[in-house]
């Protein structure tokens, strides 16, 4: 099924990826300020401006049409308690997304 992607985004100018894989867990990718992003070859791709943990899934992680079941699938395994989600909220400069395509 090639007509959605679902994604949990949390960034911040200087926000530290690692301190949000802490909270909530593994993502499936992540960004740090200044650290520059490789290429497969080992030159650099980019180097970000600001911090970046994102969780999605695409098209090729599911064959799943109803995007509620794609929603529980996103959340599946991050935490419930809404504890975990002030603290990530108040990671430095943090903003946090859904975003569905």
């Amino acid at each position: 099924m090639n007509w959605f992607s679902a994604a949990l985004l949390v960034s911040g100018e200087d926000l530290c990826p690692a301190l949000v894989t802490e909270l909530i867990g593994e993502p499936c990718e992540q960004q740090t300020k200044g650290v520059p992003l490789l290429k497969g070859d080992g030159s650099i791709l980019r180097v970000p401006k600001f911090g970046r943990w994102s969780k999605a899934i695409r098209p090729e992680d599911t064959d799943e049409w109803d995007i509620g079941e794609v929603i529980k699938q996103l959340f599946a395994g991050l935490p419930e308690t809404t504890h975990v989600w002030s603290k990530v909220a108040s990671l430095e400069t943090s903003r946090s997304r859904s975003a569905f395509r």
